[in-house]
């Protein structure tokens, strides 16, 4: 699918469903693939809403952040960083079963996007530095705007192998996650360093073709990007192959083939880019 295709008033008229649906939508059934990619659109939609009033509040940034230690400062010398999961800008808690993970186990309370998908809701959270415990009932607590209703499998907890976890959502708060193969192009500088530069750039735009540079998508993008074969055969949740939705810079959604293997054709390629254009590109020939 091609970016001309776009969205129709159909598919906004999805975004409202959906939101008025609200807490609902987190009990409906998977939708049959062939008849859901339209649905997943309009929640990309929401979030490209979302994120431009974000944006707008912030600097230009994005919700892109790393994670660190609750009720620490972030900074170089604070000793608070932890790492980063492409899953920490909006959603709700994780399973319980990444309490022992501080640096993948995002509170939906502080997932930066959260306050503009979800106005006048709050998450609840344990008083920081306090983290949540693994059987808390606050992990119950959904977030329907980041479910895509085809999500029907993880791939995170036994990354890149599909987990017996009912679906992306349900383990890791959020079935649309960002995207990080920009980071490969930093190779000076360190971890919390490299992370900065590229989000600085993102919100500066340097590099940037809004209307090529994806931000957002579902796993399955990165899953393929990172298959040890560049022959391998990835199925999403459409029963597609080697294909994922993306949302891009400048608002709109595609659904694309994806390259396996890490090629350069991986990161950048005529349907999209997941690098900055003015660095160079990290994939093999």
């Amino acid at each position: 699918m091609k970016r001309a295709h776009g969205f129709t008033l159909i598919d906004l008229g999805v975004v409202g469903s959906i939101i008025i649906a609200g807490g609902v939508l987190a009990q409906v059934p998977p939708l049959h693939p062939a008849g859901s990619r339209s649905q997943s659109f309009a929640l990309m939609q929401t979030h490209a809403m979302a994120v431009g009033q974000y944006r707008a509040d912030n600097a230009n940034a994005f919700p892109i952040t790393l994670t660190y230690r609750r009720g620490i400062a972030p900074g170089p010398t604070s000793g608070s960083l932890e790492g980063w999961c492409t899953w920490s800008h909006a959603g709700k808690n994780n399973d319980g079963w990444w309490a022992s993970s501080p640096a993948f186990d995002v509170e939906a309370a502080d997932r930066p996007l959260n306050s503009y998908l979800y106005p006048g809701v709050t998450f609840q959270a344990p008083t920081p530095p306090a983290r949540l415990p693994a059987s808390d009932p606050a992990r119950a607590q959904q977030a329907p705007l980041n479910r895509d209703p085809s999500d029907r499998s993880s791939h995170q907890r036994l990354w890149p192998a599909q987990s017996k976890v009912a679906s992306t959502y349900i383990d890791v708060g959020t079935s649309l996650q960002w995207q990080a193969g920009w980071w490969e192009q930093f190779t000076t500088g360190s971890f919390e360093q490299r992370f900065h530069m590229g989000t600085a750039r993102l919100a500066t735009g340097q590099g940037v073709t809004p209307s090529r540079f994806v931000w957002e998508e579902d796993p399955f993008s990165a899953i393929v990007l990172y298959s040890s074969s560049p022959a391998a055969q990835v199925r999403n949740w459409w029963r597609d192959t080697n294909k994922s939705i993306m949302l891009f810079v400048d608002g709109h959604a595609g659904y694309h083939t994806t390259h396996p293997g890490r090629r350069t054709i991986s990161f950048s390629n005529p349907d999209y880019t997941l690098i900055f254009d003015d660095l160079p590109n990290p994939g093999f020939p």
